[in-house]
């Protein structure tokens, strides 16, 4: 066992989806486990991955689980899906909107996520939408989600052009809630905050777009290679607390594509990544025992830094929440990620800065 916790370990056994050759062997070893079947519940919702693991499930036969937790499951996938299902919806009202502002933009993870990399709409959970536009665009394309009826709650009041300058370096997008329906939207200006990569990348990574079809809808979508360096990156500054995360970076490189190593070289050495990337290998070698492709592992050369990483990532999954900042080593890996000074000055930046601009969002939230 990986983890101490049976249940814990069966529920990432069986994520994998589809389950098949050696995922399928290590789930159904882990099936001998004795399982309290409610811990099991809780750390497939704790990680997201009730869609994958009933789908896994059904796979290896319903006469291996008790009834109680597929009711349970598909009642929650049931709820999950009709959720997916909106954010779909609302998606490609969001897409007639910015399209007939002239506004390009790129749908990051959610519903559509999940159709790319599971062909179906429903296994991945989500929770909200998140779209990439350019910074030229980003001040019509909040304008006109706010006139669509969205409140922008975090900023949750209006900054002045010093405010807004301060902003952009240690965040990259503004947070929306629709009232009626219930939505939530992230806008961004960038794919991540500025120290992981820089808005001149996220500009460059959308002129390289590709375009997909999904039933009913025409968006532009990351390239492949540029996926997976955003999944690499996403992931890690999450601290990769949640096995839907790992899941997601599982799948891209499961996909039928022939990857442009050298343009995933290039964004990895521009980016000073290469801690990340041997940091995610790791975790799906511990977790699964992927066979990671080649190129990637000669990229993705491990020291001691990222084996600190690995090791803190996989303690953090059997946390009961995503997040115990009170944890020592939570500011070390921070710190960590990536490599040299500028990088390390603006993280110590963002630390001592981080209660000042909660307190501003509190205090203005009062008036």
């Amino acid at each position: 066992m990986i983890f101490e916790n049976s249940a814990l370990d069966l529920a990432i056994a069986l994520a994998p989806y589809p389950l098949t050759g050696d995922f399928l062997a290590r789930a159904e070893a882990r099936l001998s486990y004795s399982v309290d079947w409610t811990d099991f519940l809780f750390w497939v919702k704790r990680h997201g991955i009730g869609g994958m693991v009933l789908a896994n499930m059904h796979v290896l036969g319903e006469k291996q689980f008790p009834q109680d937790v597929f009711q349970q499951l598909k009642r929650f996938q049931y709820q999950s899906g009709l959720h997916n299902m909106k954010l779909l919806s609302e998606l490609a009202k969001l897409n007639t909107l910015l399209a007939s502002n002239q506004i390009r933009f790129i749908p990051l993870k959610g519903p559509l996520f999940s159709h790319l990399l599971y062909n179906s709409f429903n296994l991945r959970a989500s929770f909200d939408l998140d779209l990439l536009v350019s910074a030229a665009d980003f001040p019509c394309a909040d304008a006109l989600l706010r006139q669509a009826g969205y409140v922008c709650y975090e900023p949750s009041f209006a900054l002045t052009p010093l405010q807004a300058r301060l902003y952009a370096q240690y965040r990259h997008h503004y947070s929306y809630r629709h009232p009626e329906q219930g939505i939530a939207v992230e806008l961004h200006w960038s794919l991540a905050e500025p120290y992981y990569l820089s808005s001149e990348l996220s500009e460059q990574w959308m002129r390289r777009s590709i375009q997909e079809q999904v039933p009913g809808l025409t968006v532009s979508i990351l390239s492949y290679e540029d996926m997976l360096v955003y999944t690499l990156v996403h992931g890690a500054k999450h601290r990769w607390s949640s096995v839907k995360l790992l899941l997601d970076l599982l799948a891209i490189l499961r996909l039928p594509h022939e990857f442009d190593w050298q343009l995933v070289e290039n964004s990895l050495r521009l980016t000073r990544l290469g801690r990340v990337a041997a940091q995610g290998v790791a975790l799906l070698q511990e977790l699964w025992g992927f066979d990671v492709p080649e190129p990637l592992n000669q990229l993705a050369r491990p020291d001691a830094a990222s084996r600190f990483l690995t090791r803190f990532s996989l303690d953090t999954l059997s946390w009961p929440q995503t997040e115990k900042r009170e944890d020592p080593r939570w500011f070390g890996y921070g710190f960590l990620l990536k490599p040299g000074f500028a990088y390390q000055a603006h993280y110590i930046s963002k630390i001592l800065t981080s209660p000042l601009i909660e307190r501003a969002k509190r205090s203005k939230a009062k008036l």
